[in-house]
């Protein structure tokens, strides 16, 4: 077995080193994507034409990806021209490379948010990023004596600090107000709901119908959640991983691994991470992220010019219609991406052909989702599926403007470079050979970042930033790793003096990449930290809020004079708007009427007040139980008003919460 390894790795180190000159170019796009992501940052954000900072915010967004495209033309163009980018290094591209390197630096390690949430990445953290660097390119590169075992030890490094932060229960949740969001909606069909129509998901409108049949027929649904979310991170980073191992000889598995989950992993503000969030690891990267290994896998095998595989085409548009339909913020991206990819790649004389059975395979998934809304009695409403965009988004909600200088254009910065490289790379070699398919997985990553951070301008929170895209950034690197061995392999083999300096350069941008994306290691907690709760909690299965808010309603229903609502509880002729409201529903038997996962969505706009109501018509119950804050906001509603009798309100308090019995009004006529 170990003499195969060592075959394949010197396989694949001579096959990427095998006519790859002209790698030159690569230090000149990093150069100018970085330069021009900052400057169009400080010209957008400081000197915008409008006052309303999300205007701002998106005209720096148009900003890069007008550079992104014009960099994509430029190796684009050179490459039709058959010509490369000038490899001596005058004066001004050394300055200009001194001056990328240190923006680049300044951003990775910017510490100032207004917010407090971000510390920063600390020097120390960035030292500490550089030897670990080290350790796992070593361990990549030694194939002889002790260095064989190498791998071995660096893999079992990295999975113990990665494994141990994967793991959480219902009573070891890291971040129980986040997964009071992200774990409802898993709940919510499982609890009768049907997403875009009686209930308006954030993250995910049809992850929620996996865990449903499983809650259904073993009823612990708390148990079951947490174990699907925290699959669906395993799968998320199992497509990361791969897309670079399909070119790298499999000892480089500590480095990949690493580069591409330890960002995530990674403690951010206060104990949470992006994977503890869930939000974004894995609701809303698990589909882009399947979507797009699913494409390379169809290019990278078929190369170009031969016929398509239609029914693979057919396949591959119902998987993009699913997940632009499961998370437009994410999923739209990642299938904006593979389409692009999927029809620039295919041959020219079937570009209408194959672009007509993508557009009509994704179709087919939200016509289907329509019918089957449908067929249960439930009429999906289309404008409930950008009900939080336009809320969060075009309303102003949770605004914060844009700051000119920080950690988001090291992140734009990388995005950029990684998609117009990918482009380069694509059209200059060929599809089966190591560039060629780094530059289609590299293409595929940047493009979906780039476009998925419309969802950072207009609320751009450091915060937001590193939870929402740390994954992101981990793709990218870990899609460059294939890229810079081949630059640096080339660099040793070759003799020729001419364009090394400049190779040399866009090396040490995808060093600072890697390294700053290392730099997360030091604020991963120690694996004992993320295993120590495990031996101190009585009941795994115990999610302490929900617990602690049903046992204070326990109380509430037990008074002597709430004995008409205990027995309407009893008899299923209650009805709740409370904090995890699908889960209230199956733990607790009372059935949940709120439009979203939290009832302080019903604050957020008279859409989801509305809707709650709607639903309490349907549902035809005796009492609503809700939190006061939530009943003073249907109260306000007229509409609201006239269903329920708030004058006969009863207000019991129990610790933390204060839960409102509201009478129904019995329908009339």
């Amino acid at each position: 077995m170990a003499a195969n390894v060592g075959r394949r790795a010197r396989w694949w180190a001579q096959r990427s080193v095998s006519g790859t000159g002209g790698l030159d170019w690569i230090g000149s796009v990093a150069i100018a994507a970085t330069l021009g992501v900052a400057a169009l940052t400080i010209v957008g954000t400081s000197l915008g034409p409008s006052a309303d900072a999300e205007t701002n915010d998106r005209l720096t967004l148009l900003a890069w990806w007008t550079l992104a495209a014009a960099l994509v033309v430029m190796v684009v163009r050179v490459t039709a021209a058959r010509t490369s980018s000038s490899p001596s290094m005058s004066p001004l591209r050394t300055a200009a490379a001194v001056l990328g390197l240190g923006v680049l630096v300044l951003a990775v390690t910017w510490t100032v948010d207004p917010t407090g949430l971000w510390p920063g990445i600390a020097t120390s953290d960035l030292v500490l990023g550089a030897l670990v660097a080290v350790a796992l390119v070593a361990a990549w590169s030694r194939r002889s004596g002790v260095g064989r075992l190498s791998p071995i030890l660096m893999t079992a490094v990295v999975l113990a600090f990665v494994i141990p932060a994967l793991i959480q229960t219902p009573a070891t949740i890291r971040d129980p107000y986040h997964f009071a969001f992200t774990g409802d909606e898993m709940a919510s069909v499982a609890a009768g709901d049907f997403p875009l129509s009686t209930y308006i998901p954030q993250y995910a409108n049809l992850l929620g119908f996996i865990p449903a049949l499983p809650i259904a027929i073993l009823g612990n649904s708390m148990w079951l959640v947490v174990l699907f979310l925290v699959g669906l991170q395993v799968i998320a980073f199992t497509c990361v991983i791969f897309l670079p191992l399909s070119v790298l000889p499999r000892r480089s598995f500590a480095l990949v691994t690493a580069v591409a989950v330890i960002p995530s992993v990674a403690v951010g503000t206060g104990s949470g991470s992006a994977t503890t969030y869930f939000a974004a690891v894995p609701l809303r990267v698990v589909l882009p992220v399947v979507a797009i290994l699913a494409t390379y896998r169809f290019v990278s095998s078929r190369g170009q010019g031969r016929l398509p595989d239609h029914w693979a085409i057919i396949g591959l548009g119902l998987l993009l219609g699913v997940t632009a339909l499961n998370n437009p913020d994410f999923g739209l991206p990642a299938a904006a991406v593979c389409t692009m990819v999927l029809l620039a790649t295919g041959p020219w004389e079937l570009v209408v052909r194959r672009t007509l059975t993508l557009g009509c395979a994704a179709l087919a998934v939200f016509v289907g989702y329509t019918l089957l809304g449908a067929l249960t009695g439930n009429s999906v409403d289309w404008s409930y599926w950008l009900a939080f965009q336009t809320k969060f988004g075009s309303d102003g909600t949770m605004a914060e403007p844009m700051a000119s200088f920080g950690l988001h254009v090291a992140f734009a910065a990388l995005f950029v470079t990684t998609l117009a490289v990918g482009v380069g790379l694509m059209v200059r070699r060929r599809a089966a050979s190591v560039l060629g398919r780094t530059g289609l997985m590299m293409t595929l990553a940047g493009g979906w970042s780039l476009l998925a951070l419309a969802y950072f301008t207009g609320r751009s929170l450091t915060p937001t930033l590193v939870a929402g895209y740390a994954f992101l950034v981990g793709m990218c690197v870990a899609t460059m790793l294939p890229l810079m061995a081949v630059g640096y392999r080339t660099l040793r083999s070759s003799a020729r003096a001419k364009g090394r300096d400049a190779t040399w350069i866009a090396i040490a941008f995808g060093a600072v990449a890697l390294v700053g994306t290392l730099s997360f290691f030091g604020r991963v907690p120690a694996p004992s930290k993320m295993l120590e709760p495990l031996t101190k909690q009585q009941d795994l299965g115990r999610f302490t809020p929900l617990g602690a808010m049903l046992d204070g309603l326990d109380n509430v229903l037990a008074l002597p004079a709430n004995a008409d609502v205990r027995a309407a509880v009893a008899s299923g002729e209650a009805a709740q708007i409370l904090p995890t409201p699908s889960f209230v529903d199956l733990v607790a038997g009372i059935r949940t009427v709120s439009p979203a996962s939290s009832p302080i969505y019903v604050d957020l706009d008279p859409l989801f007040t509305e809707l709650a109501c709607d639903r309490r018509a349907a549902a035809a119950p005796k009492f609503f139980i809700v939190e006061a804050t939530v009943s003073l906001v249907l109260e306000s509603n007229p509409r609201c008003a006239s269903l329920l009798d708030f004058r006969a309100a009863r207000l019991s308090v129990q610790g933390d919460y204060r839960f409102s019995i509201i009478p129904v009004r019995p329908v009339t006529g």
